[in-house]
């Protein structure tokens, strides 16, 4: 099941590395202000790299041969695709570039800032329990040895 996902998910970064190329070939060429096409350009950068930390936990699903998923990270799933959504449409937004709006990639960025905190929170909250049901059993572990 993860190997034929695994390899969709190269398949789409690979198409976002070209998307990415498109959009730096295009600052490229523009004759905006430097610090602007400075500042696109570090935008694009990010977006890819998420794209590809979301291709290696897919390959990792595969490598690991994950058989249960856990419900908080199905949750956590959910956060990535609503991310990935916005960040599919960011990038249409720059593929065109020098007909978008300022405002409407700012909207966009602030969609996935608001996202990847919705996501953080859980990640903590998740951990929080994780650390405590481990300390936990340890502390009844801990007493058990006295008696």
């Amino acid at each position: 099941m993860w190997k034929k996902k695994s390899s969709k998910m190269k398949e789409l970064e690979t198409e976002c590395d070209l998307m990415t190329h498109k959009v730096i070939e295009a600052l490229k060429a523009s004759k905006e202000v430097s610090w602007l096409k400075t500042e696109r350009y570090e935008l694009i950068k990010v977006l890819d790299n998420i794209v590809d930390y979301i291709e290696e936990v897919a390959n990792r699903l595969y490598v690991f041969d994950v058989k249960e998923i856990r419900s908080e990270t199905m949750q956590l799933s959910r956060y990535v695709v609503e991310a990935t959504e916005e960040i599919e449409e960011l990038f249409s937004k720059l593929l065109n570039y020098g007909e978008f709006e300022e405002k409407s990639v700012r909207e966009s960025v602030i969609n996935i800032n608001r996202i990847e905190k919705r996501g953080r929170c859980r990640v903590q909250e998740g951990t929080r329990k994780a650390v405590q049901k481990r300390e936990g059993s340890y502390r009844a572990n801990k007493v058990e040895a006295y008696f």
